[in-house]
């Protein structure tokens, strides 16, 4: 297994690829998305243990996910094997991966609220306020920025380990390590591809949110219903396919991997 080191552009073809992936089975990879998230919710509000198993679930739930692009992308009927496909034989290893996750999920939010002063915590419980002093939106703005710093390593330590560890036979440690130098590698594509997604889904819907709202109430109020219906519909399930178009291009396997493309 040796992961490739990318040009920048590539990060733009990961979007494009991966819409490709959706317009060629829509319906699958929208029922996917829609079934990791309704499961991580259905397992988080059991009493007690509920957030700490949902966190667990995700590096598995993910790999799920991924079966499902990898089946669009061959042609292959989505079937229950094929879905579960290196989670029986890695239990072991997914077991130990949701731990390191669920560790690194924790440590994230602790450092967030000791260096944060818990404003950012505050916000999620409480709600924002109508109005903010200073004092709290400089409170808010550092929070911001430390989470924002923090999430970029726990990102890259996880953007492939769930496919390492059930894919290419990866212990749990040496898949995060991997996906880690991986993203590292190919810092300019993921630069791209950030853009991307914030210009697509955060910057555009915004632009044309703000410039409809000065034509009409009645045309804002549609196209926001409409754009939210895309975001869901297309633009999500896309981002999950875009996963895994970047995992197919980073790595490439070595002939004794536990499946090879």
């Amino acid at each position: 297994m040796q992961a490739l080191r990318l040009p920048a552009v590539r990060g733009w073809r990961w979007i494009v690829e991966g819409f490709g992936l959706f317009r060629a089975n829509a319906p699958l990879l929208t029922l996917l998305m829609f079934g990791y998230v309704v499961a991580l919710l259905a397992i988080d509000v059991v009493p007690r243990i509920g957030p700490i198993v949902a966190s667990m679930c995700v590096p598995a739930l993910s790999v799920v996910v991924m079966n499902g692009c990898r089946a669009i992308e061959r042609r292959q009927s989505p079937g229950v094997e094929v879905l579960l496909a290196g989670l029986r034989g890695n239990a072991p290893v997914m077991v130990r991966l949701g731990g390191c996750y669920l560790a690194g999920t924790l440590a994230l939010f602790a450092l967030v609220s000791v260096l944060g002063d818990g404003e950012l915590q505050r916000l999620l419980r409480e709600g924002l306020p109508e109005r903010l002093d200073d004092d709290a939106r400089e409170r808010l703005m550092r929070s911001a920025l430390i989470a924002g710093l923090a999430l970029g390593p726990f990102a890259m330590a996880f953007w492939f380990a769930p496919m390492l560890a059930a894919w290419n036979g990866c212990g749990a440690l040496k898949a995060i390590f991997f996906s880690f130098v991986a993203c590292w590698r190919n810092w300019r594509a993921f630069l791209v591809y950030g853009l991307a997604v914030f210009a697509l889904g955060v910057l555009s819907p915004g632009v044309l949110g703000g410039a409809s709202a000065a034509v009409s109430v009645p045309l804002s109020r549609f196209l926001a219903g409409l754009l939210m219906v895309v975001f869901f519909f297309v633009f999500v399930p896309t981002l999950s396919a875009s996963f895994y178009v970047s995992y197919r291009d980073v790595f490439v396997p070595a002939s004794g991997d536990a499946d090879a493309r």
